[in-house]
């Protein structure tokens, strides 16, 4: 996968609306399933709507009409998070940035879901970064 996802073009071929509105403090975006609409807190950065909307679309492929718990938002975040940060966008991150503000920056989304991305990496990634890693500091 060499190109970026794109979650405003995957929302436009799932048919989801997506709205913008001043959300309860903590709350960055809600799947709405009877309207197939997505709600994002107008206050967030493009790069955390980005990351939002990603997470939010997972839940209309599911078919979620409610609010899952915990554990399954988690399942959730990490599918949203390797969408958006390809193994080869988080080597090329690792390559030069000094910390994960500015991972987050380079792969064009928030400090969390950069923190998710690694921790759902399988084992052939966690090798191939090791192994890009290991070259920079060689």
């Amino acid at each position: 996968m060499g190109e970026r996802y794109d979650p405003w073009e995957h929302a436009a071929e799932l048919g989801v609306r997506i709205l913008f509105r001043d959300l309860p403090d903590g709350t960055w975006g809600a799947w709405h399933f009877p309207s197939r609409t997505v709600v994002l807190d107008r206050g967030l950065s493009q790069r955390e709507r980005r990351a939002t909307l990603a997470h939010e679309l997972v839940h209309a492929e599911r078919g979620d009409a409610c609010r899952q718990e915990q554990r399954v938002e988690a399942e959730i975040h990490g599918i949203a998070a390797a969408r958006l940060i390809t193994v080869d966008m988080l080597a090329d991150a690792v390559c030069w940035a000094s910390d994960l503000a500015t991972m987050a920056e380079e792969c064009w989304v928030d400090e969390e879901t950069v923190r998710v991305r690694l921790a759902v990496l399988t084992d052939d990634e966690r090798e191939r970064l090791a192994h890009v890693h290991g070259r920079r500091t060689a």
